[in-house]
């Protein structure tokens, strides 16, 4: 139905009735009530709380009919909503502007109607309390009128605390959600603060050890040992020195970049270049120490040409902790797989695969978590910073790439990096 042109403010009253959200609603109790008792004040077999939308009436209470809403271009209650105080028609027959309305020569045959305004607290008519009669009825006084016009002052308080309520439960609710999402985040934070606590704990061990090592044998070299197997003991002394020191520097560098991964300052350098070479060169430099540990890696790449845009240093950094994370935990025997291939999404899927102890499921989302560790790495004599993981999902991430880990406990984990191939659409890559 067009705007009503003789309702100017017709756009600013049904945005105040759409704000109520009312329209469609189940019955309510007290608002039957209230129809109930304009039947029986008025006696009346019709009594309505209607409500006016842009193209029908709709009752949220109803007395008499079975119908829930009518065309609005044949109802009363447009009338009654344009006039600035109860609308009534004595005898809609002999009335010219409802003779002919299919309400009044059809069912429910309207002769008598009487309908006083619904007003919102900005003065809006959204509706009406209206009683309908099949009889003519003259003998409507203005006290009948009043009596009719406060009926409808109750009910537009009831539909006043209804919103009211609405709205608090809304915020109640919304509140609820911050509340919920706070105290996750909370939790989140703690998880954090104290894996990042443990991991300092261990840290500390991890550096006092060698530490010890370091002092212990210096003092060793400082003592004078006159025998005929002092030069050997120097160099046993010097080789566990450099050790330590070794294990010390690889502790700090993984600290370090860690840092530098989560930096805003921190780029990455990209350029075109062959991902597949990159496997290749990176996955080269374990086979001795696989080899050496009784470990078999195996290299699968697709023929197709798998090109990218990446920082070769930060892909090569990626993989060797993937393949460092593989062999640390998997035992003499097994097998790690390094696979890359185009996936039917035009993404390069990268994946190191082992044979190792592998993660429970309830610690998968664990191990990608900065400074933390799981049960299978706490007890593998091999456990390292807990920070592998996390640097590669961020060096990944800055590749506009990501990392997925899958695992199962005793038969091994697979650790997934996508990456977007230099020919897919440059929206694609940005959104992969």
């Amino acid at each position: 139905m067009m705007p009503d042109p003789n309702c100017p403010q017709e756009e600013k009253r049904l945005q105040t009735l759409y704000a109520l959200d009312i329209l469609d609603t189940p019955p309510e109790a007290i608002l039957d009530d209230i129809a109930s008792m304009a039947a029986g004040l008025f006696d009346v077999p019709i009594a309505l709380v209607s409500l006016v939308d842009s193209d029908r009436q709709w009752f949220k209470a109803c007395v008499g009919l079975e119908v829930s809403e009518t065309p609005r271009n044949i109802s009363f209650c447009t009338h009654a909503i344009r006039a600035e105080d109860v609308f009534v028609v004595p005898d809609a027959a002999a009335d010219d502007r409802f003779c002919t309305n299919p309400l009044v020569i059809g069912p429910p045959h309207i002769r008598f109607y009487a309908g006083a305004q619904l007003r919102t607290p900005d003065r809006q008519n959204i509706g009406t309390l209206c009683i309908i009669d099949r009889r003519p009825r003259h003998d409507i006084t203005i006290y009948d009128c009043m009596r009719l016009r406060r009926l409808a002052n109750i009910v537009e308080t009831q539909l006043a605390l209804r919103y009211l309520s609405t709205q608090f439960m809304n915020e109640v609710a919304d509140r609820q959600t911050l509340v919920s999402a706070f105290e996750a985040e909370r939790e989140q934070l703690i998880t954090r603060l104290k894996a990042k606590r443990d991991y300092l704990a261990k840290m500390a061990h991890d550096l006092r050890t060698p530490l010890n090592s370091i002092s212990a044998c210096a003092d060793l070299l400082l003592r004078p040992a006159p025998g005929p197997h002092d030069q050997a003991k120097t160099h046993e002394y010097a080789d566990i020195i450099r050790s330590a020191a070794s294990f010390m520097t690889e502790l700090c560098s993984t600290i370090l970049d860690y840092a530098k991964t989560r930096s805003d300052q921190f780029s990455v350098k990209l350029e075109p270049l062959d991902l597949a070479q990159v496997v290749e060169d990176t996955a080269a430099l374990f086979s001795t120490p696989a080899m050496q540990r009784g470990l078999m890696i195996t290299i699968r790449i697709d023929e197709a040409p798998l090109s990218v845009n990446g920082d070769a240093i930060r892909l090569k950094q990626i993989l060797m902790n993937l393949i460092s994370n593989a062999l640390k935990f998997t035992n003499e025997g097994g097998e790690i797989t390094v696979a890359l291939q185009r996936g039917v999404d035009g993404m390069a899927k990268l994946s190191v695969s082992d044979t190792g102890v592998g993660i429970d499921a309830s610690e998968i989302g664990r191990a990608l978590m900065p400074y933390a560790q799981t049960a299978s790495a706490k007890k593998s004599r091999q456990a390292g910073t807990g920070l592998g993981l996390p640097i590669a999902r961020q060096l990944a991430e800055r590749h506009s790439g990501s990392l997925t880990l899958t695992s199962k406990l005793g038969i091994g984990t697979c650790v997934t990096v996508t990456l977007p191939l230099s020919d897919m659409p440059r929206e694609q890559r940005l959104t992969a």
